[in-house]
């Protein structure tokens, strides 16, 4: 009997975190991989350009192309807008002709060490060089950025970053952040379990998706009429909670996290008879992204459909969309 049973199933943790992992930057004549590198003037402080902004790593053709973007943080937040079309029109460029490796200089952007404080003035770019990359995965596109306070120069940044992406035959990483003779790469890995008990996403302030963190989920008062509780498994995350997030939503949304899907744990009085404890179910929550989430019973249904939980989690704001479209149609 022993050796028939069947070995129980561990719960597999989905939490992941992006780690930068250091890697010694490559020793070796850079120009060995000829580049060329277009910016403005006020891209650089320690480095001369050509009449047109434009200068040649190499004698012989280019087989990539770095474009700087003004590094200062004066100059960066100046014009935003006016480099983010000039990263476009040079993106869609590439994208027409024959590619080459091309690389986003950026400065300050990411949160590679915990000593770096992040400057957003290039956060668009990576956006966009992200967005371009998933559209379109014959783009050679690299992000490298450089942490201000560990570059002597410019100069000697271009040439580090050159060093970190394009010598050697290495492959393009997508995203590489440069200091001293030292480039940081993300990776992804498993969180921690810092908590064993109920948890949510929490934040102290909005303005980045960085600020989200997990804590403990206290201890739930007595539960109301007429909500129900459910044990979260999966959260379907809409445009509305990045904009919440971000501060960006008007007025005040709450907490983040509404589409849902769960097993109902409880039911307060005048829940109603659709629902019973044990039941999977979708539908609205209130700061779903969490281990217990409670609403109003109305907004919840039993799951009856041969859905995943996860797939089920996707559904409510979406079929309440599609619904009032359809009764609001002439």
């Amino acid at each position: 009997l022993k050796a028939m049973a069947a070995p129980v199933a561990t719960r597999q943790q989905h939490m992941y975190v992006t780690q930068w992992e250091a890697q010694d930057a490559p020793v070796g004549d850079v120009f060995h991989a000829p580049s060329l590198v277009l910016g403005s003037r006020a891209a650089y402080t320690g480095a001369e350009l050509g009449a047109d902004g434009v200068g040649a790593a190499a004698a012989r053709s280019s087989s990539s192309l770095m474009f700087a973007l003004p590094l200062s943080s004066a100059a960066a937040g100046a014009g935003v807008l006016a480099t983010i079309d000039a990263t476009f029109d040079l993106m869609k460029q590439q994208l027409i002709s024959r590619p080459v490796p091309a690389f986003l200089l950026t400065a300050g952007t990411q949160y590679a060490t915990t000593a770096t404080a992040a400057r957003p003035a290039h956060g668009g770019l990576m956006g966009l060089s992200r967005t371009v990359r998933s559209e379109q995965p014959s783009a050679r596109l690299s992000c490298l950025d450089v942490a201000a306070a560990s570059r002597k120069s410019v100069g000697d940044a271009l040439l580090l970053a050159s060093r970190a992406s394009f010598v050697g035959g290495e492959a393009l990483e997508l995203e590489v952040a440069v200091g001293d003779r030292v480039r940081r790469v993300p990776r992804l890995a498993e969180a921690p379990l810092s908590t064993t008990g109920p948890i949510r996403l929490h934040f102290d302030a909005r303005g980045a998706i960085s600020n989200l963190r997990i804590v403990p989920q206290g201890e739930m008062p007595a539960i109301e009429h007429p909500q129900v509780e459910l044990h979260v498994r999966a959260v379907g995350l809409n445009f509305r909670d990045v904009l919440n997030v971000l501060g960006a939503y008007p007025g005040d949304p709450g907490p983040p996290g509404s589409d849902c899907a769960g097993v109902v744990a409880a039911l307060g009085d005048g829940a109603g008879s659709q629902l019973r404890i044990g039941d999977s179910a979708l539908g609205h929550g209130i700061a779903a992204l969490a281990s217990i989430a409670r609403t109003d019973a109305r907004l919840v249904a039993a799951l009856r459909a041969p859905l995943s939980l996860e797939q089920a989690s996707t559904l409510p704001t979406t079929w309440s969309t599609v619904h009032m479209s359809l009764l609001a149609a002439p």
